[in-house]
């Protein structure tokens, strides 16, 4: 005669299958939860070395002998920066696209269009507004600012870009149908976005000048002013306008990454007048209170009437003789992955000792 299970040793199995369920439930959250982890850290760090991996390369051949321009601005509402810089730099650059130019080598002149090559480049580097682009209406709309507001951190993974534009310098003549009248002797690469045309400072992937023609053209103090409001001012016009979901990919090539939600510059320079003046870096960051330059290395300029000393102010400075005495920049940056999984992201600082 088979006996049965007792009542008592049911409940017995029955408690122990719910422990060992209630324990790979607690070790599948575990794994679950350390697979987003890791993902969500792989993720920043892709994006933390693509960005300090391009301005190890660029920041490499920097020319410390033309004007380096750098925009500061803090947010004192969330504690964010986002800085610019733009400088001129050696190395090998090509363009994302192929552009259209004329051959000045044949007779007579004739238009040819190809990917271009080069050696020296002028650089930025800065947060782009999102935008939506009419290719054929020519024209552009705002649909987020850089620093528009967000509803959480995914958003902030998915949206906020950090920029890279360069423009290669060579002596090509642009085509007839590229140029439109303005009142400058800027190149008319450098013109901002305008309606009607596809083609300005953003679009454009090269600079028919030389170094000594930009650094003549920006000895001049309404050059100058131009030459910072055009890259860095804050309009729709100002900072890098991306557009990611363009048919036709023409301001992709400005997207270095995603996810960066601030950006900040400083500068050191051990024969300039340092606070601590043991410290390599300034003990407080330069856009809060004082900055820690002397006026007389460098020429200061004021934009939309706002005062050095204000937190909430957005400042900027050219430097004409290039970063001729400048030993290092300190990049400092947080990054954000798209889950949310850091809803503070992570916050890294990149020092670039220069060359002498």
């Amino acid at each position: 005669m088979k006996k049965a299970f007792t009542i008592i040793e049911l409940l017995v199995a029955m408690a122990l299958l719910a422990i060992l369920v209630a324990i790979s439930g607690v070790v599948f959250s575990a794994a679950v939860e350390a697979h987003r982890t890791a993902s969500a850290t792989t993720e920043i760090m892709a994006r933390m070395r693509a960005l300090t991996e391009q301005l190890d390369m660029d920041m490499r051949g920097i020319r410390k002998d033309m004007p380096v321009a750098i925009w500061f601005e803090y947010d004192p509402a969330t504690g964010r920066r986002y800085d610019q810089i733009q400088f001129f730099a050696d190395g090998v650059f090509q363009s994302s696209k192929a552009w259209a130019y004329v051959n000045e080598s044949t007779t007579p002149p004739e238009p040819k269009t190809e990917t271009l090559e080069g050696n020296t480049a002028r650089v930025y580097y800065g947060h782009a507004n999102n935008v939506v682009i009419d290719a054929s209406g020519k024209s552009r709309t705002l649909s987020r600012a850089y620093d528009g507001a967000v509803a959480d951190a995914r958003s902030l993974g998915t949206q906020v870009i950090l920029a890279r534009r360069a423009h290669l310098m060579t002596q090509l003549t642009m085509p007839t149908g590229y140029i439109f009248p303005v009142v400058s002797t800027f190149t008319t690469s450098f013109i901002p976005w305008l309606n009607g045309t596809l083609y300005g400072n953003d679009v454009f992937e090269y600079d028919n000048m030389s170094l000594s023609e930009w650094r003549a053209l920006l000895s001049s103090p309404t050059n100058a002013s131009r030459y910072i409001l055009t890259c860095f001012n804050n309009d729709l016009n100002g900072r890098p306008g991306v557009d990611l979901s363009a048919s036709d990919g023409q301001s992709v090539h400005m997207v270095l990454t995603q996810g960066v939600g601030s950006f900040a510059v400083q500068v050191f320079n051990s024969s300039l007048n340092w606070e601590p003046v043991a410290a390599d870096f300034p003990a407080s960051d330069p856009r809060l209170g004082q900055y820690y330059y002397k006026t007389s290395d460098m020429t200061f300029l004021t934009s939309f009437s706002v005062s050095t000393d204000d937190d909430s102010a957005k400042d900027w400075i050219l430097m004409t003789g290039g970063f001729s005495d400048v030993k290092a920049l300190k990049f400092t940056f947080s990054i954000y992955d798209s889950k949310g999984v850091f809803p503070e992201g992570k916050t890294f600082t990149h020092i670039v000792y220069l060359n002498n």
